[in-house]
């Protein structure tokens, strides 16, 4: 949940600010740049995920409301915490398969 809330992580805004990507857009959506609001609110790859996590919380996820509803209950702070670590492997793992591409073409 931290790369949420600092930005940090597989997020292809923050990998090309520190030289390890070439673009900042969503490769999982491919629209609209890739950081950790675009993934609270706008990635249609995730929408599933934030409908059912709105349903749940009584709320729609995005940077303002993110900090609200994780200190709404404990119950909300599971969901929430289980939704970004969910997505998160997932970039992480493109991420890694991104890299092994570069080092190794034939993967």
């Amino acid at each position: 949940m931290t790369q949420l809330f600092t930005g940090h992580g597989c997020f292809s805004v923050y990998l090309k600010r520190i030289g390890r990507y070439y673009s900042d857009g969503c490769e999982h959506c491919e629209r609209g740049r890739d950081d950790a609001s675009h993934i609270l609110s706008d990635c249609d790859a995730w929408s599933f995920w934030r409908d059912d996590l709105a349903l749940i919380v009584e709320n729609t996820l995005r940077d303002d409301t993110l900090v609200p509803i994780l200190f709404s209950g404990e119950e909300n702070w599971g969901v929430v915490s289980s939704f970004s670590e969910e997505i998160m492997c997932i970039k992480e793992d493109a991420e890694r398969r991104r890299q092994l591409a570069v080092e190794d073409p034939t993967k």
